[in-house]
């Protein structure tokens, strides 16, 4: 769905599109954008959006009644209440653990725990290799904090690192979509997800802004 917007009046072109978010997300994600993401020479920002909510497939995860000290990977401390569950997977390779539950919507949620304490990457973990791994076992309790966090990155270097150079660079053909010659601005994305006893709600937008560029 394509929409008119008026990049001359930064402040309701932001509301527009973050309403659009808010809307799309179920209120879970409801700022994308900011004024300062749009300038003067900003014609069209795309928009996508994803939205995902089901409970578990089974009954709910067992609560413990107090709160518990959780240290994240970052090192901040958090009070929260563990979540407890007999898993419905196992899965395991020689750099990680895992488990499955499964939700009632069909799919199957994964949780991963590295053998090694520390920074790791999901390349050094070989997720393939653990996801058709098939070891034998009895029974799992899994055991995981309570989650409901919420990330932004602008994304423009991070996908020129991973070889998206030509596309984010003024040597970019955008003619099929505008007579102007245009060129990426801004890549925002923002998720939010939330897990708890019961299920999972999960969201991401991203947006990016196209600007006019000069002519080679």
């Amino acid at each position: 769905m394509a929409r008119t917007l008026d990049f001359s009046d930064s402040m309701a072109a932001c509301q527009e599109i973050n309403g659009w978010a808010e809307k799309n997300t179920e209120g879970m994600i409801s700022d994308i954008i900011s004024p300062e993401a749009i300038s003067q020479d900003s014609k069209l920002c795309i928009t996508n959006s994803v939205y995902f909510e089901s409970p578990w497939a089974k009954e709910p995860w067992d609560v413990e009644p107090e709160e518990t000290i959780f240290t994240a990977l970052d090192g901040k401390q958090e009070r929260t209440r563990f979540l407890t569950t007999d898993a419905d997977a196992y899965y395991e390779n020689e750099n990680a653990t895992a488990f499955g539950r499964n939700y009632d919507n069909g799919l199957e949620f994964i949780g991963i725990l590295p053998k090694e304490e520390g920074a790791f990457t999901l390349q050094g973990l070989d997720i393939p290799s653990l996801l058709s791994s098939n070891p034998t076992y009895d029974s799992v309790e899994a055991k995981m904090p309570q989650l409901d966090f919420t990330t932004s990155a602008e994304l423009t270097e991070i996908l020129k690192t991973e070889g998206l150079t030509t596309a984010l660079s003024d040597k970019a053909d955008y003619s099929g979509i505008s007579k102007e010659a245009l060129a990426v601005g801004h890549i925002l994305q923002k998720t939010n997800l939330q897990l708890d006893e019961n299920g999972t709600k999960a969201a991401a937008v991203t947006a990016i802004t196209m600007e006019t560029c000069s002519l080679p």
